[in-house]
């Protein structure tokens, strides 16, 4: 019996694609019940893996929810929130803050309850 040949970039992509598949999951389970109420069940119902999957790719119910909030910041934007911070004039600064800030919270209604 020959042994069995792994093809270590499918696999690879097949881990990516679950991982993201559960942060997914995840952001919608939170917006709907809250990151406090929601159990880490749900979140693997929607996902459509197994409890054990999720802790195997976050190790605890804090690791799903901070990879959640790596995911709103990547999207919402929350570099361009920091770069107008370090602006060096105070006033424009303060502008693009503002200006910035407020896209990122009309982006990510999750973190609005």
């Amino acid at each position: 019996m020959s042994p069995r040949e792994y093809q270590l970039g499918k696999r690879t992509a097949g881990v990516a694609e679950t991982r993201t598949r559960i942060v997914e999951a995840a952001r919608a389970v939170f917006a709907e019940d809250g990151f406090h109420r929601a159990p880490v069940e749900a979140v693997a119902r929607r996902a459509d893996v197994a409890r054990a999957t999720v802790y195997y790719q976050f190790e605890s119910r804090l690791g799903l929810i901070e990879a959640v909030l790596d995911d709103i910041e990547r999207r919402g934007g929350q570099q361009r929130v920091l770069a107008a911070v370090a602006l060096a004039d105070a006033i424009e600064a303060t502008r693009r803050a503002f200006e910035e800030g407020s896209r990122f919270w009309a982006a990510e209604h999750i973190l609005v309850r």
